[in-house]
């Protein structure tokens, strides 16, 4: 029988005995973030009572830089930013809105099941739900540990603004379509949240945080070659190298060294949805042109195979 659970306002819960998604775990972000760019840590450091319920709670630390110029930028180091509060019952994880407890994923789900993990919105001609739903289940192998998920999709609204580019936007607030059981997302545009919500037609900076390592009590593993805690998740002297242009572009996006690189590159490609789109893996080169037929949002990740660049970059695309 397929199930559907609604987002609710939570007073109690009955607890179980059971690990808890992020109970004793470590996540470490490479995020871009209004404007900023940087590192963020995310350490469960103890539990709290909020609503009748018992949360962990996460604490979030890091840092950011800013661009100063074409390939200078500011650091700020040692920050601390607002810490996140999660909690797990019978396989479904909340997230801690505003005065209410707000379903993010039902890590129990079979294929076929939903669950609604935001707020209606049917502002501004926009009908879908906030719903996600369960195409298929798995384990991937990620740095040496397999890993279940599943793989979730949703329905969509698309909103045509009349003094820009046309964009397929997404009304249900978007999570990311592969969830893991131990640690849910590679990718988030908002911490352990959906993405925003732009189907009343306003605009927004769109965050984009790129799993960098993860552990807890059973799992760990860096998907870098570089020191999980790198004071700012880039590699300073090769961002300043890496050019990527123009932006906003009508589809066609060059990435250039100043020289040929000595090692080998990853590019990927992802949408706004969270969606790899493209990856290619490219050798010593000092050019390569991509092409992104569809207009919309998305995020250039460039790395390598020595860990010498980490380089998350948005572009958008308007035909």
């Amino acid at each position: 029988m397929k199930k559907l659970l609604l987002t609710i306002s939570v007073t109690l819960f009955t607890l179980n005995v059971q690990a808890q998604f992020g109970e004793n775990a470590t996540w470490h972000f490479n995020y871009t973030e209004y404007g900023y760019f940087g590192h963020k840590k995310i350490e469960h450091v103890g539990d709290t009572n909020i609503l009748g319920m018992q949360w962990l709670k996460f604490e979030v630390t890091g840092s950011r830089a800013i661009y100063t110029g074409p390939s200078t930028y500011s650091v700020s180091r040692g920050l601390t930013f607002d810490p996140i509060f999660i909690a797990t019952r019978n396989d479904s994880v909340f997230r801690l809105g505003v005065d209410t407890a707000l379903l993010l994923y039902d890590l129990n789900a079979d294929i076929g099941d939903s669950w609604e993990f935001a707020l209606p919105d049917t502002s501004f001609g926009c009908t879908s739900p906030s719903k996600a739903t369960v195409v298929a289940k798995g384990v991937e192998n990620i740095a040496g540990a397999n890993v279940r998920y599943i793989d979730v999709r949703f329905p969509m609204d698309t909103v045509s603004y009349p003094n820009g580019p046309y964009y397929q936007i997404v009304s249900p607030h978007y999570l990311s379509e592969r969830i893991y059981l131990d640690f849910g997302a590679l990718f988030y545009h908002g911490l352990f949240a959906p993405s925003p919500n732009t189907c009343d037609g306003t605009s927004f900076q769109l965050n984009m945080y790129d799993l960098r390592c993860f552990q807890n009590d059973t799992i760990s593993f860096n998907r870098t070659n570089y020191p999980c805690a790198t004071t700012i998740g880039l590699n300073e002297t090769e961002e300043q190298k890496v050019s990527i242009y123009p932006n906003p572009t009508h589809g066609i996006i060059t990435i250039e060294f100043p020289s040929p690189t000595n090692f080998d590159t990853e590019v990927r490609v992802v949408n706004i949805h969270g969606q790899l789109v493209m990856r290619t893996a490219i050798p010593q080169t000092d050019e390569l042109h991509i092409e992104i037929e569809e207009t919309g949002v998305y995020f250039i990740h460039i790395t390598s195979d020595q860990g010498r660049i980490d380089i998350v970059e948005k572009v958008v695309v308007a035909h």
